[in-house]
């Protein structure tokens, strides 16, 4: 793993002490009653309302700070916790599952992502086109700063899901 990706607080790795509590928190977010399957994104913050899609997806152009607030519904729930201690100000995070054996579009992103694996596989990767590069993240309580802004994809050639949690850094600090 590139240390370039490695998230750094007080030059102390920052770690979710507990995980599996997080991802629990995460699965009990994501699942859906009416698919009876969990949503491949799921929206933590938004513009104001409730709803978990506000924000997922792809919204070229648009400026991310937008989705800022924690969704009401999560008010006085582990998640409003989770916010108030977490050391950066994110905007826009996502519960995001990559299906087994599936692969993202190239793209780059504008702002850099902070990404918690939650649970995941040794077959999943991100790939970097310059320089050439296979980066895994894995679910170990990490925070990791990825600079998304570089072309890249997300691939996973497991055989189970890939859960992070996914924040995007303001402006500034895209440094």
């Amino acid at each position: 793993m590139s240390k370039k990706y490695r998230m750094r607080h007080n030059d102390k790795p920052y770690v979710i002490n507990d995980i599996e509590r997080l991802h629990e928190e995460c699965k009990k977010l994501a699942w859906d009653k009416e698919l009876g399957d969990y949503r491949t994104q799921t929206a933590l913050q938004s513009g104001g309302d409730g709803d978990f899609a506000e924000g997922t997806g792809t919204y070229l152009g648009n400026n991310e700070h937008q989705w800022d607030k924690l969704r009401p519904d999560l008010i006085g729930t582990y998640w409003e916790k989770f916010f108030d201690e977490f050391p950066w100000k994110v905007y826009r995070t996502r519960i995001m599952i990559m299906e087994p054996r599936t692969c993202y579009s190239m793209h780059v992103d504008p702002h850099q992502r902070l990404h918690i694996a939650t649970y995941t596989n040794k077959q999943a990767r991100f790939l970097f086109v310059d320089p050439p590069e296979l980066v895994e993240i894995p679910a170990n309580g990490g925070v990791f700063k990825v600079d998304t802004r570089e072309l890249h994809t997300a691939i996973n050639c497991g055989n189970e899901k890939r859960w992070h949690l996914l924040m995007s850094l303001s402006n500034d600090d895209d440094n």
